[in-house]
């Protein structure tokens, strides 16, 4: 575990000091892991390149890198793994991904906006799936802005294993998620 390095990529509306951030990340470097959160560029500007960007400028060897998305954070990371030429990631947990979203998520003239680049691009799931190494998805199963099918979907085009609580939630801290033990629980995995 010397040397080997995690992403943790936050959600939508998130930063680096919500949510279950800051205590997994606690507990990763309790294991010896070297943790970093990327700060994404603000809500009404995550625009997909300069989200990539963030992560490219945080990842120094891809092949010694976890990687830990939520909601956005998995479609950055997602893209960011796309790219042919990068060589093998350690492993991949992806926390409410999505392919595609629930009208609640895009009931804001902003939502809307910032959803509609990330949702009208394709991603190459194959060349992910090449990049990403070992690739775990832990999903809710009533997610209120995440299709239900949509983990099932990436879980099977990325030859990962999803793990589907039986909750009403996107793992926030308003639903209650300042520590987020299935996620540690799901990384460990990897």
């Amino acid at each position: 575990m010397a040397g080997e390095k995690v992403l943790i990529v936050h959600r939508y509306s998130g930063n680096p000091k919500s949510d279950w951030y800051p205590w997994l990340k606690r507990m990763l470097e309790a294991r010896d892991f070297k943790v970093e959160i990327v700060k994404l560029p603000s809500p009404d500007k995550h625009a997909m390149d300069e989200c990539i960007n963030s992560l490219e400028v945080s990842v120094l060897d891809v092949e010694n890198t976890f990687f830990i998305g939520h909601g956005i954070g998995c479609q950055a990371i997602m893209r960011y793994l796309e790219r042919e030429t990068l060589g093998s990631a350690k492993g991949v947990l992806l926390v409410a991904p999505f392919l595609h979203l629930r009208e609640s998520a895009l009931n804001t003239p902003q939502g809307k906006r910032v959803s509609a680049e990330w949702l009208s691009k394709p991603i190459n799931l194959d060349a992910v799936k090449r990049n990403a190494g070992t690739v775990r998805i832990l999903a809710a199963k009533e997610d209120p802005y995440i299709p239900e099918g949509d983990a099932k979907e990436l879980a099977s085009k990325l030859g990962a294993t999803v793990t589907t609580m039986p909750i009403r939630t996107h793992f926030t801290a308003e639903d209650g998620y300042a520590e987020l033990h299935a996620a540690l629980n799901e990384f460990m995995k990897l």
